[in-house]
């Protein structure tokens, strides 16, 4: 993995400039995703930029938990462009994702992958649960009295 070089990590505001960028990024692996209708309760999208420019990002969705019959918080997407994968923006996406589900005091973050090494590097597991082949569920527990995660490196 090559080192991120100058890459912030950002929430953006649906509507705003960065946002827009971000939908169209998805867009060109997901051409369905769409802002429109996100949820006010669900935390802000997260944008990497690089001199200013979106490479990345995250979004997150409100869906059945995997083991009840309650909702929970989930990544919905996380995509970087192909010229910058590799560099370990997804993880900084994630942890940042983490963080940021963690100060709402969420206790739990799930994602459904076909990368779940990337997830299991940090801490999380892979959950029971129905998925396509190839893809996983995967889930970490944000325990509001777990140590502080310092993100700002």
């Amino acid at each position: 993995m090559r080192g991120i070089q100058n890459i912030q990590i950002i929430k953006c505001s649906i509507g705003d400039a960065n946002s827009q960028k971000l939908e169209s990024l998805f867009q060109s692996q997901w051409s369905d995703f769409t802002f429109v209708d996100y949820n006010d309760a669900l935390p802000s999208p997260l944008v990497g930029l690089i001199d200013g420019s979106v490479v990345g990002g995250l979004a997150y969705t409100f869906f059945k938990a995997p083991q009840s019959k309650g909702i929970a918080l989930w990544v919905n997407a996380v995509f970087i462009s192909r010229e910058y994968r590799g560099q370990g923006i997804a993880t900084k996406l994630i942890q940042q994702a983490m963080f940021d589900v963690k100060a709402l005091k969420n206790l739990s973050l799930y994602a459904y992958t076909h990368v779940p090494k990337l997830y299991k590097g940090l801490g999380w597991s892979e959950v029971e649960a129905e998925a396509e082949e190839d893809h996983y569920v995967m889930g970490v527990d944000l325990f509001i009295g777990s140590p502080r995660m310092n993100l700002s490196s």
